[in-house]
Order: structure tokens, then C-alpha cells, then sequence
């Protein structure tokens, strides 16, 4: 299975969404050289860090840039409201990551009315994905993605997904949520970037 749209007016909460629980947005071009620029110094001062032998991935807090090239291409805020269905979201902080090797979890500390929203980094090596179903475990149904840098992917907090061979690849993370985490970021079920604090440089 593979859910996909190209960039228009607007992103109505659909079917796809809430049955498979992601969408990738496609046809977003990219942002003009000052902003790639300035995201590419922030991922090579990242890749510059040694990381802990253990980690599966580490990360840093993105500037500036970083937002405006994972918001590029579409009227963002606006499609995370009508995905989460909540018109004032709580952001989580935005994070470029390394991926060192392969690792599976949810997306988002929040199960409920939450998402998780993926780019890969300028210059960097395409990201293999899989994915299963909202509230399942990663077995039986499952969709595979390959993402690219012009695509954005949106995925509900309840779903778990598998980050497959990155090859020391890079991307940016940003998570959004009808609520503050709260509690629920005592939760282990996720991605190791998802943890706060975790294996941040």
C-alpha cells in the first residue's frame, strides 16, 4: 500500500489518512539556496559529533532554516490542524537526526490526535519505510515508502514505523499534538529521536 498526494490548496482529513494513518505530500520543489545552505551547515556540524556506539540515531535541535525548508511547498499549519483536528497544535521541537542503523517505534509520544512529520535532508540518501497500520504492531498489513527529499511525510501518532538501512543518512523531524506530552513522555514505545533528550548532541 502507498498513499500519496500532490502539493494543492489545502489538505482535507481523508479517508487514507485515517485508515492507513500517513500520507505523503509530493511535487514540493525546494526552497531557494540560502535557506539549503543553512540547513546543510546545521546537518554537517551534526554529522561532525562523534555518537554513542548503542544509538540508532542522534539529533539536534534544528534553527531557523530547518523550518522553513520541512514547512516548504504548502500551507503546513494549516494541513497539521486538519490532520489532527485540532486548530491550535502544540508543537514538539524540531529536530534534524542521523540515522545510524535500522530502528522501529511509534512516531509520537501522544497516541491521540498526534503526528509526526518527516523530510529528508538536503543532499542526503533517500529513507526506506515501513509502516502498519494506526494501532497495530508492525506485522500482517503493512505499507514500504521510499522517501525523497521534494516529499513530506505525515504520520499519526499511533502508528509504528521502521526506519530500514538509512546508511548514516539524515532527516528533519518536527511532531504536533492536540495536547502537551505530558506524561506520555515517559513512553519507550517510540522512535529513539522521538525520546526527548535522547541521544541529543
Amino acid at each position: 500500500m502507498n498513499v500519496s498526494t500532490r502539493a494543492g490548496p489545502g489538505a482535507a482529513y481523508n479517508y487514507e489518512m485515517e485508515v492507513l494513518g500517513y500520507q505523503v505530500r509530493k511535487g514540493l520543489g525546494r526552497p531557494g539556496h540560502e535557506i539549503l545552505d543553512g540547513v546543510a551547515n546545521e546537518i554537517d556540524a551534526l554529522f561532525s559529533q562523534s555518537a554513542p556506539s548503542e544509538a540508532a540515531s542522534i539529533s539536534v535541535k534544528g534553527g531557523p532554516r530547518c523550518g522553513y525548508f520541512i514547512e516548504h511547498g504548502l500551507d503546513f499549519l494549516d494541513t497539521v490542524k486538519s490532520y489532527i483536528r485540532d486548530q491550535y497544535p502544540v508543537r514538539q521541537s524540531l529536530k534534524i537526526v542521523r540515522l545510524l542503523r535500522s530502528q522501529q517505534g511509534r512516531v509520537h509520544m501522544k497516541r491521540d490526535q498526534s503526528i509526526s512529520i518527516i523530510k529528508v535532508a538536503p543532499g542526503r540518501d533517500l529513507v526506506t519505510f515501513r509502516l502498519s497500520l494506526p494501532g497495530s504492531p508492525l506485522q500482517g498489513a503493512v505499507s514500504n515508502l521510499v522517501l525523497r527529499e521534494d516529499e513530506l511525510l505525515f504520520v499519526l501518532g499511533s502508528v509504528t514505523l521502521e526506519i530500514e538501512d538509512p546508511n548514516d543518512t539524515a532527516i528533519i523531524w518536527v511532531g504536533y499534538s492536540s495536547n502537551p506530552v505530558g506524561m506520555d513522555i515517559l513512553n519507550t514505545d517510540v522512535l529513539d529521536f522521538v525520546l526527548k533528550g535522547a541521544h541529543e548532541v
